[in-house]
């Protein structure tokens, strides 16, 4: 955390910046002299006279961070004297999908998983591998012809923390049985801390002459599912259920990302996407993602808003709206996944613990 530059300065204490304790990761109360070896250490005084004013700017560990944003496999090197990490993995969106020729209308896609862990113990110039998930793609057909599939989010890893990629969208069939299955959301799986799963991406209105166009799932958050897509308001105390046909969309809890809403068609307008769902940020635990209004003749449907927003940076994990259409159609893309490295481990911890942008 690094020592204040100036001010209070206390051996003891429970104040980030503030106590030598806590630079030394040792508990608040812990009992320490000033002729202790790792507070002179940190002082930078090896022998002879020290004060209190020897540890102004001082600190313990190398700070430092590195994001990654875009699908793909990466190295990472350990820098010198970093000994423990902290890590958040954002799994990808699921492509939203369009429908069959026989059923013109498809679901969203499903929110991708966050999954972070804590003191992770790394050996300086080692390398690592680091995985993000690449975002699903949406349906596309032209007259008549799918010249792009719905594909699913794939996972983001990191240190054997893994955030699934969210579902394609679901698709109906010549039965016209739509409106009965979600697109599931992203799980987390392998070596983690905590974390949340997807949201379900929206099913079809056909409540609607041409259907309604569902919305993406929100992304995971860091103790809370991602948001519910619309097709409609996720009722209390079920998440994996859509009764609501308001076309409004699910806002959940924990910083996670909210569902996008659902997408309004006519007799004039039958060539539609719904809304994405709401991403998820990587600094950290912060307000949670409001579901997305769902369209009507005025609006078009909102995009689910994205959970952590208040320390900004990149927002990842949100699954593509669906589509409806005739011999024209296609549905949204989901957005990639992420993964935040952050270091020292010993002190910088999610969801909350010094994990901001610094």
């Amino acid at each position: 955390m690094t020592l204040n530059a100036s001010g209070p300065i206390s051996l003891a204490g429970g104040t980030a910046g503030e106590s030598v304790n806590l630079e030394l990761n040792k508990s608040s109360t812990s009992t320490v002299s000033l002729d202790d070896v790792d507070v002179r250490t940190l002082a930078g005084v090896g022998s002879g006279t020290i004060s209190l004013y020897d540890f102004y700017g001082k600190s313990t560990y190398v700070y430092g961070q590195e994001e990654f944003s875009t699908a793909g496999t990466y190295s990472w090197t350990c820098p010198a004297d970093v000994t423990s990490v902290a890590v958040v993995c954002v799994g990808a969106g699921g492509g939203g999908d369009a429908g069959s020729d026989l059923v013109g209308a498809g679901g969203g896609g499903g929110g991708g998983a966050l999954a972070y862990r804590n003191s992770i113990t790394v050996i300086p110039g080692q390398q690592y591998s680091i995985v993000v998930g690449e975002g699903g793609k949406g349906q596309v057909t032209v007259a008549r012809t799918t010249i792009q599939a719905s594909t699913g989010g794939t996972a983001s890893s990191a240190f054997s923390c893994i955030a699934g990629g969210g579902a394609k969208g679901s698709r109906g069939d010549a039965q016209i049985t739509i409106g009965t299955q979600n697109a599931s959301g992203g799980q987390i799986s392998g070596s983690y801390t905590g974390g949340s799963a997807g949201g379900f991406g929206g099913t079809v209105d056909t409540t609607t002459v041409g259907f309604r166009p569902p919305g993406g799932g929100g992304a995971g958050g860091y103790s809370g599912l991602g948001g519910y897509g619309g097709r409609g308001k996720r009722p209390t105390g079920s998440p994996a259920s859509s009764a609501s046909l308001s076309g409004d969309a699910a806002t959940y809890d924990s910083g996670a990302g909210g569902g996008g809403g659902a997408g309004f068609t006519s007799d004039t307008l039958r060539q539609v996407i719904g809304a994405n769902g709401g991403g998820v940020g990587v600094y950290g635990k912060g307000v949670d993602g409001v579901g997305g209004a769902g369209g009507n003749t005025i609006n078009v449907a909102e995009d689910g808003g994205n959970g952590s927003s208040n320390y900004g940076g990149i927002s990842a994990g949100a699954g593509g709206g669906g589509g409806v259409g005739g011999d024209n159609r296609s549905a949204a893309n989901g957005a990639d996944g992420a993964v935040r490295i952050i270091w020292p481990g010993q002190i910088r911890q999610f969801p909350l613990t010094g994990t901001q942008n610094a």
